[in-house]
């Protein structure tokens, strides 16, 4: 009965899609973690999250077929670099020694996730009101898996090995840092959320920005907590008002912070980069350069690092991991110097398109817009986390990335036609 619930759940699923496209994206984004769920169809592995995602864009390809009315005005600028993108994950196919695992990677980090951003990039352009919904489907799957982590602290329950030792919490995924990697985005959106939010919502986005923060801190992750910090740094920083407030705030938490021992050599140890998880990064990314010295265009293919690095690896006291840990790495082993490119190309064109929408469309009902002030920040903090960690490579995170840059490219017309009804 159990093995036959998911199968049902699905069926369920693929009916409320069919009535109404947009019921389907949010479910997906409200069920982000149910990757986790693995399936086996006709001896294929897939995941609950899959056969959500396809059954999606099978219903928007049956009622969209024959695609006269699809427009492709918004993402017309971005279909250059996506191009590169597909060309760059297909070369990494046949490049990597794991064809099938390569595959694998290929349709469920690409693949799918572009086709999902074609869908909403279409679909949001009818309901004004998705983008809002979007972020409420995010906090609300933040608020389930940050409560799981707090029974899991409380408790002292369900942490896997080795994390049990240390009590940091995983909340339903396999390690800290995955719950830090998707919490992270969500906890600034809640930011701006609470900024913009009625009295009614206002609740909401308190207590999913407070458990999810306090989640972030429990599972122990440096990285995502200082990219949080800086983030809301920045935040304060590009506001007139709050900025020399926060420079002074800045200016003097740093005097104490180095004035207090204990601070100080914890702050010096993590700022050299001398502690173990540090030198455990510092290890990965010499031995991949030494890799990429050998396979500087192509990088490894596609799930390929970890069987090329066992001729680079030296340090047998850390273990090779899936990727180098730092996001131009990740991408230049995984896709190679095209989809370095790709991906270059593509972040420049989004922070263009955003950063010309504000100015462009500028009203003085609008000078703290929540939607276009959200977007840099947003990916700024992703960027940061995913210095030192993999911020993509990643069933959920690779969906996520995607949907929020559909949600950034659709914000120039969501940005114009509130300055048109203001004017």
């Amino acid at each position: 009965m159990i093995s036959f619930l998911p199968f049902l759940l699905l069926f369920i699923f693929a009916i409320l899609a069919w009535r109404n496209v947009e019921t389907g994206i949010l479910l997906v984004c409200a069920l982000l973690p149910s990757y986790l769920i693995r399936l086996n169809i006709g001896g294929v592995p897939t995941t609950f999250l899959e056969i959500m995602v396809l059954i999606v864009i099978a219903v928007w390809v049956i009622r969209r077929f024959p695609f006269r009315d699809v427009r492709t005005d918004q993402i017309r600028p971005f279909l250059f670099p996506i191009a590169l993108l597909l060309l760059a994950t297909t070369i990494g196919i046949f490049i990597s020694p794991d064809k099938f695992a390569a595959f694998g990677v290929w349709k469920a980090f690409f693949i799918e996730p572009i086709l999902l951003f074609v869908v909403i990039q279409d679909t949001i352009k009818k309901s004004s009101s998705l983008q809002g919904n979007i972020f409420k489907a995010f906090g609300l799957s933040a608020l389930l898996v940050s409560v799981f982590g707090l029974i899991q602290y409380i408790f002292v329950v369900g942490i896997p090995a080795p994390w049990d030792l240390e009590r940091r919490i995983t909340s339903i995924f396999e390690y800290p840092n995955a719950l830090a990697l998707f919490l992270g985005p969500i906890i600034v959106i809640s930011w701006f959320e609470i900024m913009k939010a009625t009295k009614s919502t206002k609740v909401f986005w308190v207590l999913v920005s407070t458990l999810a923060m306090v989640n972030v801190f429990l599972a122990q992750s440096e990285a995502g907590i200082a990219a949080l910090m800086i983030t809301a740094a920045c935040a304060l920083l590009l506001s007139k008002s709050t900025r020399y407030k926060t420079i002074i705030t800045i200016l003097l938490l740093t005097t104490l912070l180095f004035t207090i021992p204990t601070s100080r050599e914890y702050l010096i140890e993590k700022l050299t980069f001398a502690d173990f998880s540090e030198q455990v990064r510092l290890s990965q990314w010499r031995e991949t350069t030494e890799l990429l010295k050998d396979h500087p265009v192509f990088g490894a293919g596609l799930s390929g690092y970890p069987i090329l690095m066992k001729q680079y690896h030296q340090e047998l006291a850390y273990e090779i991991f899936q990727y180098p840990h730092n996001i131009f790495l990740n991408i230049w082993v995984e896709l190679g110097l095209l989809g370095l490119i790709a991906f270059g190309y593509f972040v420049f064109g989004i922070w263009k398109l955003v950063w010309n929408t504000k100015n462009k469309f500028s009203h003085p009902s609008l000078s703290h817009s929540f939607t276009l002030s959200l977007f840099p920040l947003l990916f700024l903090q992703i960027f940061i986390h995913g210095l030192v960690d993999v911020p993509y490579f990643k069933n959920d995170l690779a969906l996520m990335v995607w949907i929020l840059i559909a949600c950034a490219i659709s914000s120039r017309t969501v940005q114009i036609s509130k300055t048109s009804s203001l004017s």
